[in-house]
């Protein structure tokens, strides 16, 4: 069924932003659920997600059962990104040695904000730089918040934006009830997006 749909993108971007949410597949509204109880179990699932920095167009994605790690998942959406890409930028929840070797094997380099109270690793250069930078900030959130709008990775918040796009236009939830037919419910839903951006810009 997926290899029927158009592809999802033909950006060949510098600049690409990783991030996860999470989706409700299908559960009583809110409303009705406070009123009246819950009477049908609640699922989520994750929708992980690539853009180009540029252009703000999904180049890719993966869905997920919620429960799965954004950096579990990041080696495997890092590998399908476009030889193009110079930077990949994530945070927190990409912190790790698997996505940070993804992004090396990709030729490209990670801006990736290390994890809360992190600490000097001997094999991880650039997270190291990262901390040493925050601590030289002050090492507290605004410290942090200084240190993304030096290096550009305040940029992320552009997926944030992309999710609450998502969200306004098709809903909070999937009525897919299939993990590969979820999969294809999100390329629709992320290539009509990607239209109506190119169609705006």
């Amino acid at each position: 069924m997926e290899a029927l749909l158009p592809k999802l993108s033909s950006r060949r971007p510098k600049v690409v932003l990783i991030d996860a949410s999470g989706i409700k597949v299908y559960g009583e509204g809110e409303w009705k659920v406070k009123v009246h109880g819950t009477s049908k179990q609640r699922k989520w699932i994750k929708l992980h997600i690539a853009i180009d920095a540029k252009t703000q167009e999904i180049i890719e994605l993966g869905v997920t059962h919620g429960h799965r790690a954004d950096c579990a998942v990041g080696p495997r959406i890092i590998k399908k990104l476009p030889k193009s890409t110079k930077t990949v930028i994530g945070d927190g929840g990409y912190d790790s040695k698997g996505c940070r070797k993804a992004i090396h094997n990709l030729g490209a380099q990670e801006l990736i904000a290390p994890r809360k109270n992190s600490k000097i690793s001997r094999d991880l250069e650039r997270r190291n730089r990262a901390l040493l930078e925050i601590k030289g900030l002050g090492g507290d959130s605004l410290a942090r918040e200084i240190w993304g709008k030096l290096t550009g990775y305040s940029a992320r918040a552009f997926v944030e934006t992309s999710f609450s796009r998502m969200k306004r236009l098709y809903g909070e939830r999937f009525y897919s009830k299939k993990m590969e037919t979820q999969r294809v419910e999100g390329l629709i839903k992320c290539k009509m997006l990607n239209q109506m951006l190119t169609r705006t810009s």
